[in-house]
């Protein structure tokens, strides 16, 4: 039993998904010495994506629910009755450029004062996760390269494949890479001003 409702912390995201061969910094498995070239290789299976959400226990909880949403309606299934404060959401694949809203509810269970009947509380933590950096190399060793998926105005998955020339140089960075991020309004970002020359 506990004197109030359980105290909010902070949630952590660990977004897990495969790293295509033009991603950077360049993932490669073996190095050939004779050829002296690297390569890599792909497995047969690519392995789902994942969502590791993790947070310290709420002051007083006695159990969590979690659920996440986006979009005008979409969310997955509320799962229910977690006694540990980490989940892995298996299979979730995270749309480029959208803003997920991560809920965690925790219970718990007081006596407000002498006398009163048991409580049951709940306080709800919302933080937001965004689909991690991505970033391609952009010398045209690469010529197509598919970004992850978007969503479009009418809540639909969107592909996006980026063409790129030999000797592309636009890029004002010493590495020949091209950044992707997915834009936090929140912060004050104005994508269009931002990138901007």
């Amino acid at each position: 039993y506990s004197d109030g409702p359980p105290l909010p912390s902070p949630l952590n995201f660990e977004y897990s998904r495969y790293k295509q061969s033009y991603e950077w910094p360049l993932a490669y498995d073996h190095f050939d010495p004779v050829t002296q070239s690297f390569s890599r290789v792909v497995p047969d299976l690519i392995p789902v994506p994942t969502l590791l959400v993790s947070w310290t226990p709420f002051v007083t909880a006695v159990s969590y629910d979690l659920w996440i949403t986006w979009g005008d309606d979409q969310e997955t299934t509320i799962v229910e009755n977690l006694t540990q404060p980490s989940y892995l959401f298996d299979d979730f694949t995270a749309l480029l450029g959208v803003e997920y809203s991560v809920h965690v509810r925790a219970w718990n269970f007081w006596r407000g004062t002498p006398g009163e009947p048991e409580s049951r509380t709940a306080i709800v933590q919302k933080d937001p996760f965004f689909h991690p950096t991505v970033q391609v190399l952009a010398n045209g060793s690469f010529p197509t390269i598919r970004l992850p998926q978007l969503m479009s105005q009418t809540q639909s998955n969107v592909t996006v494949t980026v063409f790129l020339q030999d000797s592309t140089s636009f890029v004002p960075t010493s590495a020949p890479v091209l950044q992707f991020d997915s834009v936090d309004f929140r912060s004050g970002a104005d994508p269009c001003i931002d990138n901007s020359p």
